[in-house]
């Protein structure tokens, strides 16, 4: 029988919070037996030179810069896993965090996300996020 915590998805950034976040999720993870997917968004950039006017179509890339920083995030996530007997699962979306979260947590089928917050404090701080 799937509960919800048997995927459950963190989506991460270099925070405390996050950091927190991924702690918290490996180890409900591994008390439920369940699996864990972090997920990092990055913002495209426009290349330089290109304009958007007379219709033409601008498409956003990401620099190699980026993409390894984001990679760098997401392997940092995974190995504090490690400690819980988690093996995290990874992905990377380009554009706007909280849709791409809920894309992403969707598409992998997670029953539970895990958001580290800056607000609140004790329980409130775990329930808002």
């Amino acid at each position: 029988m799937n509960s919800i915590f048997s995927r459950i998805f963190v989506g991460i950034d270099d925070s405390e919070q996050a950091k927190a976040a991924v702690t918290l999720a490996a180890r409900l993870a591994r008390e439920h037996r369940g699996e864990l997917v972090l997920c990092h968004a990055v913002q495209s950039m426009v290349p330089a030179g290109r304009s958007a006017s007379g219709g033409a179509t601008i498409d956003p890339v990401l620099d190699d810069a980026s993409a390894k920083c984001a990679q760098a995030v997401l392997d940092a996530g995974a190995e504090r896993a490690i400690p819980f007997g988690i093996i995290a699962e990874r992905h990377m979306v380009e554009g706007d965090a909280a849709n791409g979260i809920l894309r992403v947590a969707g598409e992998t089928g997670c029953g539970l996300i895990v958001i580290g917050t800056r607000h609140g404090v004790g329980v409130q701080q775990l329930l808002i996020g």
